[in-house]
């Protein structure tokens, strides 16, 4: 049995059977001034909330809520951006019982009243000041709700709408219809007799938290977690980002999705730690490095969540990094999507005493894999193999859902407490995708070897089939990016009538100029790369497309769906 591609690392330390709630009130006991929260607006502007009164305005909502009439097994869904507002209000459906739908920004408001409607919501917390859009479709929505909608008749189980900031005046008056700034004063004098009594009744399998997919592959599935499931998703997640009491830790992802829930606001109670945000958008914005960095600096920040394009700013603005004092930075996490050696090399020349931990993450389990990394280690490593984290079993199966032998590629699956529940009211897309046993399958390549370390290669759905061969784009990737001329790069399938696919590089240069010089000496260069095999072919891309940036989806992941249509349109090929 010692052969086949599965390993468990076990628990360091029991299941926790306490509560996000319960962990913030040890934490407001012992540290009632300290920051839990810092949060920088597009102004850079500066808020923050500590223990103390992350628990006092969280318990006064949670009073008003329940005031209103809401409570244990309801459905609240939150439609906020990074406000401390939402914070607070997840912290309260917590405290309540209620089950938290997280509603993703850049939705219509008729997707937000189907998402209503088929998770069955009974009431709707949203945004509706300062950004004009969000604004827009909060109003939208609300008047959806409250007439065309009819809730008697399409949602009945819908009950109340919570405003943070303010509608204009009609909307103020219907019945139902409440300021949030209202309900946390009342809050604040209302006996907390019948909150306690509701914080007892919640009980560690009770339904927590709930996530949207991207919906990148269709509609959006709705990824129900527990309250047991997302303080271990967080415990291990900051046991993989080397997180404590100490810790300072940078996050600019929004609110309502993974990375920003598991590995901030939930880490923030349970390790004690201070999580500092940036505005998700200053994060992607051209030049937004020099923010990035001085928020680092300013808040003496110890560890970042970051995505591989924080890197590749980072390393193409040496000369702000020198200006800027990173000695408190210690552990800088790195996911989504891979990170190039050649990148992290750089960072870690850049920044020496650093140390980048790779992670292999979802959100259906959030992280469940490590490989830490120095200036040292880099070379000596096999890079991109990471251990599977404390608490997590993985295995690699074929396409008959056997475990494959070590060393084999394979389909990655996933169990531990980390695992989500379900798919909310889609026992379908559950069924399909998580076993009798538990075990939830990624849909994303790997192979393992001994000692339990595991690579992962991309999305089944991304792997290349060219003639006999199969073929996963980051084996490419890595070799391409080496190329001096190459900034960043991607690998996809793009049809052949004769081969059924060839490989496609779809390159952005560090300087976009003399195209066609640059596309023959990167061309001659594949072939020292990729000489003919015994069958006459080349593994070495067929064409080579130059783009001024790489399309990304709504969570900044590479759309490699969207890629692939424009090379077919620049390459002139018929589908």
């Amino acid at each position: 049995m010692s052969n086949i591609s599965y390993f468990h690392n076990p628990l360091s330390v029991p299941l926790e059977h306490r509560t996000l709630f319960q962990k913030l009130d040890i934490c407001a006991i012992e540290n009632p001034d300290k920051e839990a929260i810092v949060l920088y607006d597009d102004t850079r502007k500066r808020s923050s909330l500590t223990f103390g009164e992350y628990q006092i305005q969280s318990r006064a909502l949670a009073a008003s809520l329940i005031e209103k009439g809401l409570g244990h097994g309801d459905r609240v869904a939150i439609m906020s951006p990074n406000k401390l507002e939402y914070v607070i209000s997840m912290m309260a459906c917590l405290r309540i019982g209620a089950n938290v739908i997280n509603i993703v920004q850049g939705l219509s408001s008729d997707d937000i009243a189907e998402i209503l409607t088929a998770l069955k919501c009974n009431a709707l917390i949203c945004f509706v000041d300062e950004d004009p859009t969000i604004s827009k479709v909060a109003s939208i929505a609300i008047h959806d709700i409250f007439t065309i909608h009819k809730p008697k008749e399409h949602l009945p189980h819908f009950r109340e709408v919570i405003t943070i900031g303010s509608l204009v005046e009609c909307e103020r008056s219907r019945d139902h219809i409440h300021l949030y700034s209202e309900l946390l004063s009342t809050g604040h004098t209302l006996e907390k007799e019948n909150l306690t009594k509701s914080e007892k009744n919640v009980q560690f399998d009770d339904d927590a938290i709930l996530l949207l997919t991207s919906g990148s592959t269709g509609k959006h599935k709705a990824v129900q977690y527990t309250h047991q499931g997302l303080v271990m998703s967080a415990i291990i997640s900051g046991q993989v980002i080397k997180a404590n009491k100490d810790s300072r830790i940078y996050n600019d992802s929004p609110f309502t999705w993974a990375p920003a829930l598991c590995s901030g606001l939930c880490i923030c109670p349970i390790f004690g730690s201070t999580i500092v945000f940036i505005p998700p958008a200053a994060a992607v914005r051209d030049h937004s490095v020099e923010f990035l960095l001085s928020v680092l600096q300013d808040e003496k920040c110890t560890n970042a969540i970051l995505m591989p394009f924080h890197l590749y700013d980072i390393a193409n603005s040496e000369d702000l990094l020198r200006n800027h004092n990173l000695t408190h930075l210690r552990y800088a996490a790195v996911g989504g999507q891979p990170a190039p050696k050649t990148l992290a090399e750089k960072i870690l020349c850049l920044i020496p005493w650093l140390k980048l931990v790779l992670y292999y993450a979802s959100t259906e389990f959030m992280v469940v894999t490590e490989q830490v990394l120095d200036r040292n280690s880099i070379h000596l490593l096999p890079y991109g193999w990471m251990e599977v984290s404390p608490g997590v079993e993985m295995k690699i199966t074929g396409k008959n859902g056997r475990i494959l032998q070590l060393g084999a590629i394979g389909e990655v699956h996933v169990r531990g407490p980390m695992v989500f529940q379900e798919y909310l009211e889609n026992p379908k897309a559950t069924a399909l995708s998580v076993s009798r046993t538990g075990w939830y399958n990624s849909l994303d390549i790997g192979k393992m070897k001994k000692n339990g370390l595991i690579k992962i290669y991309g999305r089944k759905g991304d792997a290349i089939n060219r003639a006999t061969d199969t073929f996963y784009p980051v084996e490419w990737e890595n070799v391409i990016i080496q190329h001096p001329l190459v900034s960043q790069v991607q690998i996809i399938g793009v049809p052949d009538q004769r081969l059924y696919e060839e490989l496609c590089a779809c390159v952005v240069l560090k300087e976009h100029k003399d195209l066609d010089q640059k596309r023959a000496q990167i061309e001659r260069w594949y072939d020292e790369q990729w000489p003919p095999n015994a069958d006459g072919l080349s593994w070495k891309p067929r064409y080579t497309v130059f783009l001024e940036k790489l399309p990304r989806t709504r969570t900044n992941k590479p759309d490699r769906r969207t890629l692939k249509e424009i090379a077919i349109a620049m390459l002139g090929l018929k589908l």
